[in-house]
């Protein structure tokens, strides 16, 4: 399918239909073996450090209407996409299991004689230099091998003229006076109890003495560094007072008053060793109803080919780019609905205790504050001439 237009045709008096279509002359080099092994690059956020850069795959065929190539992963059993591919057109998915037989095979031969041997027997093995291989005397020579490697029976034999049999079950018994060949990787079950280390890892340490951030008010005044939290607590009271984001009133019968709660975060700021603490009052928004504590909650936002078309006429006219942030944007919004909230806990003001809190202004977990901070963008444009 892939190469009909690329190959010569009768119809065509052996000429190549693309280069008659196009009337330039093919290239041939993009072509891959079908079936042919492949690695595929994984990319830096789908794997961890200690994972493979790349995936062994099988090559099926060309994107169709989409970049890079059709592969299939063995393991997952899932077609994949992708252009950072490396082929071995010489080599197809028979090839997989062959390197573990090679390997297999390419295995020392060791032999475990058994201790009734003579020590003069010349085919003596000398002392393991594993570790954990001492026999007790009571077992009567029975050894357990764990860890073969399994392999093909039959390929091993012709390869080998029987030597290197693959051992039938996973705990072999040998019998006495008998030795047996097997992989130098194969190891001995050691009978010996460990003990585990009592000493606890790095990183065991630091979790016993860091506390973490706080999950709520209650839990902030009975920290160590509740002065730190409670600093910024009323650095953002004070800040939503001054912005006049909200007004205490009588509270009103038959009204839903929105509940809130403190969100408290440990922000690692470049060049300074402590962090930074930050308190932020949230309302819980699902408790709001339709058609009373909000009518809108869709807001405009920006696409992609409209950031495209901007920075073409820029460049089109020799222009300067600028970028801005605005901080905290959502809490400039008006409110056009009538919102109720509880007064913020730790914060309620003595003498005050019945009365609620009015919103003025936005605050992060209404519903309607994406739209209501697009108005007010859009209000601030428009003023300036770019309506």
């Amino acid at each position: 399918m892939q190469i009909i237009n690329l190959s010569p045709t009768t119809i065509l008096e052996g000429e190549v239909p693309k280069e008659v279509w196009s009337g330039k002359k093919v290239s041939y080099k993009h072509l891959r073996v079908f079936g042919c092994r492949a690695f595929v690059h994984v990319p830096k956020d789908e794997r961890s450090k200690l994972d493979n850069k790349s995936r062994q795959c099988v090559y099926l065929s060309y994107g169709d209407e989409k970049f890079g190539y059709k592969l299939y992963h063995p393991i997952t059993k899932k077609v994949v996409r992708s252009r950072d591919v490396v082929f071995f057109e010489d080599q197809t998915i028979m090839d997989f299991d062959k390197e573990v037989q090679v390997e297999t095979r390419s295995l020392s031969l060791v032999n475990f004689d058994s201790d009734d041997d003579d020590d003069d027997d010349p085919t003596k093995t000398p002392n393991m230099p594993w570790g954990d291989t001492d026999a007790e005397e009571g077992n009567n020579n029975d050894v357990s091998i764990d860890g073969v490697i399994e392999s093909d029976r039959d390929e091993d034999q012709s390869s080998d003229g029987g030597e290197g049999d693959v051992l039938g079950s996973q705990h072999t018994k040998l019998p006495p006076h008998c030795s047996q060949q097997v992989g130098a990787h194969t190891t001995l079950a050691s009978t010996r109890v460990r003990i585990p280390s009592s000493r606890y890892s790095p990183h065991e340490y630091v979790l016993a003495t860091y506390e973490g951030e706080p999950i709520c008010y209650q839990e902030v005044i009975e920290r160590e560094d509740k002065l730190e939290w409670m600093n910024d607590m009323e650095d953002e009271i004070n800040s939503l007072e001054k912005s006049n984001t909200y007004v205490l009133v009588d509270r009103i019968s038959n009204r839903k008053v929105l509940k809130n709660r403190w969100v408290f975060k440990l922000k690692k700021e470049e060049g300074k060793a402590s962090p930074r603490y930050k308190a932020c009052l949230v309302v819980k928004g699902y408790e709001q109803k339709d058609d009373i504590d909000f009518e809108e909650i869709f807001s405009l936002v920006v696409k992609i080919t409209s950031i495209r078309v901007v920075l073409g006429l820029v460049d089109l006219y020799d222009l300067e780019v600028e970028q801005l942030d605005v901080k905290t944007a959502f809490l400039h919004g008006d409110l056009e609905e009538n919102v109720f909230m509880e007064q913020p806990e730790g914060f309620v003001v003595k003498g005050k205790e019945h009365m609620i809190c009015k919103l003025n202004k936005s605050l992060y977990g209404l519903k309607q504050v994406p739209p209501q901070w697009y108005k007010k963008f859009e209000t601030f444009m428009v003023a300036y001439g770019f309506g």
